[in-house]
């Protein structure tokens, strides 16, 4: 029997809810059209390194999962889910010329 059946859910919610922040990060990062080239560069980076930290999470939850209750089907799913976040929102050379609006 599993030790923690409800964390299991939780996880996955949270792997899901992820998918809607990591749409919208740069959004909220990115300075209007009139900021200085230092400070749109600066926050394109930071926007992307949240990015690709945000899309290991479900890896990682998948990690603490294993951990608790020995399972490592669920930790085979999360980190299929963490790839796929990773190929849709990994940092392509068109956005960052663009300045992040492409």
């Amino acid at each position: 029997t599993e030790a923690f059946p409800s964390l299991r859910y939780v996880f996955y919610g949270i792997a899901v809810l992820l998918v809607l922040v990591v749409r919208r990060l740069p959004a909220w990062l990115l300075p209007g059209e009139n900021a200085p080239e230092p400070l749109r560069n600066t926050r394109l980076f930071q926007a992307s390194v949240l990015t690709s930290a945000l899309c290991e999470l479900p890896a990682i939850l998948g990690l603490v999962l294993v951990f608790l209750t020995g399972s490592f089907r669920d930790f085979h799913y999360l980190v299929f889910f963490s790839l796929v976040l990773f190929v849709f929102h990994f940092p392509r050379r068109v956005y960052w010329e663009s300045g992040g609006k492409g």
